[in-house]
């Protein structure tokens, strides 16, 4: 049980998920489920939704099949991926697994699969537990509201989307958030560790609050102008620790 999702952006690509591993229904640890692999033109991050020790299978065969000393085109990279799945699982298995990769010199590409079978992706996916009517309709909000993100924004959208469902969803989705920000076919990815998204998930929650405040104070004909401008100060207070991070 999990939460990943994932984000193809106007200069990158955005993948990030839950630590909660759940064990035999019921014991839960904290683990990563974001894993990196990298061939001679490219880089991919991947995550997964699915058995513990399946998952460690499936993370073997990838690195096999997208070695280090491998070429591997982009229009290539769904019948690696696909191969690679299909020699650890029977076909429709039920392990989900995100998959963002960018080529050297190739359009960027997010691909997804619920077994053996492996699709193309849209902006955005998500896959698990978490990908319910709640996920959804934040990821519809923001699609609408941001046609060509950065990997910044969309970083930020993960942060919010998985710390809600973490909150309504907590049975199954839990811990830290990890997030991986790839902004180079060539260059190491920017990893962002829970004890940071932790942060970004206080703020968001203090950016609502301070949301609906200054909303209910616009709302409100008896609102002094005094405590108009006092909510709007703090409004936009959350707006510069945002941009400031961002641009960090």
């Amino acid at each position: 049980m999990t939460m990943c999702v994932g984000f193809s952006c106007r200069n990158g690509l955005v993948l990030a998920a839950d630590r909660q591993q759940t064990f035999l229904g019921s014991h839960t640890f904290q683990e990563s489920k974001l894993r990196m692999v990298k061939w001679k033109n490219g880089r991919a991050a991947w995550g997964y939704s699915g058995n513990y020790d399946m998952a460690k299978i499936v993370w073997e065969k990838i690195n096999e099949n997208f070695a280090l000393s491998e070429t591997i085109t982009r229009d290539q990279i769904k019948i690696v991926l696909s191969k690679a799945l299909a020699e650890c699982m029977k076909k429709k298995e039920q392990f989900f697994l995100l998959f963002s990769a960018w080529t050297e010199g190739e359009e960027k590409v997010l691909l997804f699969s619920g077994g053996t079978d492996v699709m193309y992706g849209d902006r955005c996916e998500i896959i698990g537990t978490g990908d319910s009517p709640l996920s959804r309709f934040l990821r519809d909000i923001y699609l609408r509201a941001i046609q060509v993100p950065t990997v910044w924004q969309s970083a930020l959208a993960a942060i919010y989307i998985v710390g809600q469902e973490k909150k309504y969803n907590g049975q199954f989705i839990g811990g830290g958030t990890d997030i991986i920000l790839i902004e180079s076919p060539v260059q190491p990815a920017h990893i962002m560790f829970p004890e940071h998204c932790q942060e970004w998930e206080k703020q968001l929650s203090l950016l609502e609050s301070r949301n609906v405040n200054l909303l209910s104070a616009f709302t409100d004909p008896e609102c002094g102008e005094e405590i108009l401008e006092e909510r709007k100060k703090h409004f936009e207070s959350m707006l510069s620790w945002f941009s400031g991070e961002a641009r960090k």
